[in-house]
């Protein structure tokens, strides 16, 4: 990543007004070191044309940085901007539970997915950690239950993740032992898993 990062940084000192450079050079600079990556993403928002995905790169690079008041800067200028994105109340959340305030990031992640179908799955990995440290399972168990019936990956996911939960209900391992083995993309590890959630009950 070094070399990568020496190269980009070269770039940019050539052509430091250019978007796409100073964009491509922060994303360099970010996985070599995140500070140095934060000080570029810094100067792309600052830039004409610099997108909210700019922006959300930033908040997400500030998150990594621990510097919780510029990200929270910059959510509220993507509040302002574009208000009801369940992708600015995702990065809220991520920044709460940083703050260590669990429980409020488990809600907001929870309401801000509801109306995000393209989520990717890890954003539901994050709203069940939050919940589970919050002492919050039914809403993790309840969340991942209602994904776990879709036949794609984030399905599969879930039905993985769920097997993990402690306590489990009989009706929870009921559904667990019925869904995992019949599940499209199920491979052996979920067929062995199924079995000893079988044996549980």
């Amino acid at each position: 990543y070094e070399a990568a990062s020496e190269k980009a940084r070269a770039a940019y000192y050539l052509r430091p007004q250019d978007l796409a450079v100073v964009r491509a050079t922060a994303r360099v600079a970010q996985a070599a070191n995140p500070k140095r990556g934060l000080d570029f993403w810094q100067i792309v928002v600052a830039l004409p044309g610099s997108s909210p995905d700019d922006l959300r790169a930033l908040v997400r690079a500030a998150i990594a940085t621990r510097e919780s008041e510029l990200a929270t800067r910059s959510l509220d200028r993507l509040d302002a901007a574009h208000p009801g994105d369940p992708r600015n109340a995702l990065l809220r959340a991520e920044l709460l539970a940083t703050q260590e305030r669990f429980g409020e990031a488990a809600q907001l992640a929870a309401s801000a997915l509801a109306g995000y179908p393209d989520a990717a799955w890890d954003e539901h990995r994050k709203l069940a950690v939050y919940a589970m440290s919050a002492g919050m399972r039914a809403l993790a168990a309840e969340h991942l239950f209602a994904l776990a019936g879709q036949d794609n990956e984030v399905g599969l996911e879930a039905l993985r993740l769920v097997s993990q939960l402690p306590d489990l209900s009989r009706q929870e391992l009921e559904l667990l032992a019925a869904r995992l083995p019949s599940h499209p993309l199920s491979g052996r590890q979920e067929q062995l898993a199924a079995l000893l959630v079988e044996e549980a009950l």
